[in-house]
């Protein structure tokens, strides 16, 4: 079977194996590929956005984009960092977890004029998952997105800063 078609199987499970309450299992651990964070549309009009991913020439770099409050300038840090962090992060959450939450008790409030927050991860055969602050979840989930904030955030804290590249699109 095609890298494309098994990535297709795989993204069909995920949603119908949602859907249909069932857990989905890989039967093995794809290569993570790419983790993001995100954090803005709140009321003071900032943002956050952390990203951790896998180049076209095969090196890894971690890259902030954050403005404090809207109107404040905008900061950007890169740094290339070894491809070893990803499987750092991979290594912290099961992936399996990532595609199918147990059922759990609800999840914490969310203010209205609260962050949007959302974190990405993205794996070498094409599936992907992602968890957002404005869809239920359990605890759980919001555990993920703590420490994922965590981790890049400690990864970028002493990054140099940068110009913004333009995304060619």
């Amino acid at each position: 079977m095609s890298k494309g078609k098994m990535a297709a199987v795989l993204a069909a499970l995920a949603i119908f194996g949602t859907a249909l309450g069932t857990r989905v299992c890989f039967a093995a651990e794809s290569e993570l590929t790419l983790c993001s964070y995100y954090s803005g549309g709140g009321m003071s009009g900032g943002h956050l956005y952390m990203e951790l991913g896998v180049k076209e020439d095969g090196t890894a770099r971690a890259t902030l984009d954050w403005r404090e409050t809207n109107g404040a300038p905008e900061i950007h840090r890169a740094v290339g960092v070894p491809k070893e962090k990803l499987d750092e992060i991979a290594a912290m959450f099961s992936r399996d977890d990532l595609f199918q939450w147990e059922k759990a008790p609800p999840s914490e409030l969310i203010a209205l004029d609260a962050d949007n927050v959302s974190v990405e991860f993205c794996y070498a055969d094409g599936s992907g998952a992602t968890l957002h602050s404005g869809c239920e979840m359990p605890r759980e989930a919001f555990a993920v997105m703590r420490k994922v904030q965590t981790f890049l955030g400690d990864m970028l804290k002493d990054a140099p800063q940068v110009e913004k590249e333009e995304s060619a699109g």
